[in-house]
């Protein structure tokens, strides 16, 4: 049997708060104590309840859904905070520990589902919202991937080959010698390489290419 979870809503738009009430009410595992309006309302309330989840509007009509998130997390760490709102700020209840955001576009079953995945410790969101995040990070990634590409370019074709053999522990002179070219070109290419590191020694350079797996 499924333990009871203690829930209550801060809504500032009655028929909406009223509509999650009674949704919630048919839930046999779900005790909603209260329901409010205000931040004010929700602290004194959160005082005398102090519920396992509190469900908050991030668009209250004062403005505090974010204060108010932050206020519980600090003083009520029982309480876990969930987040119904929008896609384009859960970035800033994310940062101050809000367990679950789910947007509004996302059905009452996911509303449900989240409200018991945040109960038993987990961490929810919606699946609009975990798309756009997943698809954000492989943004991230691709572009990383483009800006290693770039810095592996810097280096000319005969310059990784110098890298290598300095990595391999050649000097100067003999890898003149394997290349059949001068000490002054070699030394040239070297120094070239260093600048465009930003490291001041050969060594520094070996280093360099190695914690970015091009040699």
């Amino acid at each position: 049997m499924q333990k009871i979870v203690s829930i209550m809503i801060v809504e500032d738009q009655q028929l909406f708060r009223e509509c999650l009430q009674a949704v919630f009410a048919e839930i046999e595992w779900l005790k909603v104590l209260d329901s409010v309006g205000s931040q004010e309302e929700a602290l004194q309330k959160l005082e005398e309840y102090r519920p396992d989840i509190i469900l908050i509007d991030s668009a209250l009509t004062d403005k505090s859904s974010l204060n108010l998130t932050k206020q519980i997390t600090r003083e009520y760490p029982q309480t876990k905070v969930l987040i119904l709102g929008v896609l384009e700020d859960f970035k800033e209840y994310v940062e101050v520990s809000a367990k679950g955001y789910i947007d509004k576009s996302a059905s009452l079953d996911d509303l449900i589902k989240a409200i018991d995945s945040v109960a038993k410790g987990g961490i929810a969101l919606s699946p609009q919202l975990t798309y756009t995040l997943f698809s954000q990070l492989s943004e991230v990634a691709r572009a990383r991937k483009r800006k290693e590409l770039i810095e592996f370019m810097v280096l000319t074709p005969r310059e990784m080959e110098i890298l290598q053999m300095i990595a391999a522990g050649l000097s100067n002179k003999e890898i003149a010698n394997r290349l059949c070219l001068s000490l002054y070109t070699i030394k040239n290419h070297v120094h070239q390489m260093l600048e465009k590191l930003q490291v001041h020694d050969r060594w520094k350079a070996v280093e360099y290419a190695r914690k970015k797996q091009w040699i």
